[in-house]
């Protein structure tokens, strides 16, 4: 199961990836949401939460992927659904655990207010 599980943190990758897919946006500066966060808070709310991960830059890779599109104005509904699109085997609610702990720990002041379900 964990090894399952540390792929869809390797799969919500590739997804936000190919939703980022501009060279602009590829890699989500601090000014864009990046890692003005608390990162230490966010790998801790990835283990509480059952979202293992074996490199704690690529996690916060990950949710610097997804604080550059909620800077952009994409709101949390919004990228679970088109990242389980992109990749049909992250399931949902791991999708849904990471954008939102991303946007609580790493860009709290991120404008979109659409939570994900």
């Amino acid at each position: 199961m964990k090894k399952f599980v540390v792929g869809v943190l390797a799969a919500l990758s590739i997804g936000l990836g190919l939703l980022c897919a501009t060279p602009a946006q590829a890699s989500p500066s601090p000014a864009m949401g990046g890692t003005t966060g608390d990162t230490s808070a966010y790998l801790a709310a990835l283990k509480r939460d059952g979202i293992p991960f074996n490199d704690s830059t690529d996690a916060i890779q990950v949710g610097q992927k997804v604080c550059g599109l909620l800077q952009m104005g994409i709101d949390e509904k919004s990228i679970v659904n088109a990242v389980v699109h992109e990749v049909p085997t992250a399931p949902k609610a791991f999708v849904t655990v990471v954008v939102t702990d991303a946007h609580t720990y790493l860009c709290p002041d991120a404008t979109p207010s659409g939570t994900a379900t």
